[in-house]
């Protein structure tokens, strides 16, 4: 909701409480990985974004014809499944040609330069996605930037060269952790929030594939 500007989005505090409710709540791997995909990868296709900020059609008569459940079943078992969220696009990048970067993202990055509540909520949202394994593939989660792939911790990689151009964090396959270690840089924060957001890096950064390796590990403490 944080794109959209209409008086009927839900407030960005609002969204973000409802992001993590449903990352640490719920273990459906049809309903998390969609919801992931569209929250985090850098980017999206074209189509998609334009379905995703369409006006929602509207529910159709059988969701209220109580009277005649059979109707409604018959309705719903004829309706066509729906196109996957991500397709292959994970697997294979070039497969999605029109692929556009992914406000939502932006979005949800941006959030962590917000007040108390919203970085906190926002690092917490971050946390609980880089958390759900096996629930959620690992080709998701390093599409993401959340978690590297194990095959990617040479030892030739000194921890600077594993920064983006110029040492930022952009495009780095730690780019979340890294994102979330920035923000205890910032001099307004209170004491619960900094607490929060080094819970939530702590967690991160405990996950197996950072901190059982010695150059993933060097690259967060540099």
């Amino acid at each position: 909701s944080w794109t959209d500007t209409s008086d009927q989005s839900l407030s960005r505090t609002a969204t973000l409480f409802l992001l993590h409710e449903l990352f640490t709540k719920t273990r459906s791997h049809a309903l998390l990985e969609p919801v992931a995909s569209l929250l985090l990868l850098p980017t999206l296709p074209r189509e998609l974004l334009v379905s995703v900020r369409a006006v929602a059609p509207p529910a159709p008569p059988s969701y209220t014809n109580l009277g005649c459940p059979d109707a409604g079943l018959v309705e719903v078992s004829q309706t066509a499944p729906a196109a996957p969220l991500v397709g292959s696009s994970l697997d294979d990048p070039g497969s999605q040609p029109n692929q556009v970067p992914n406000p939502f993202r932006a979005g949800l990055m941006e959030a962590l330069c917000g007040r108390d509540e919203i970085a906190a909520l926002a690092a917490a949202v971050i946390r609980a996605v880089a958390c759900l394994r096996p629930a959620l593939p690992l080709s998701l989660l390093t599409a993401a930037r959340l978690l590297p792939e194990s095959s990617l911790h040479s030892e030739d990689d000194a921890p600077s060269e594993l920064l983006g151009v110029g040492g930022t964090t952009e495009a780095h396959p730690l780019e979340c952790l890294l994102r979330l270690i920035l923000v205890l840089h910032r001099s307004d924060l209170r004491v619960w929030t900094i607490q929060i957001v080094c819970r939530c890096i702590v967690d991160i950064f405990c996950q197996p594939c950072i901190c059982d390796h010695e150059r993933w590990a060097a690259a967060v403490s540099s």
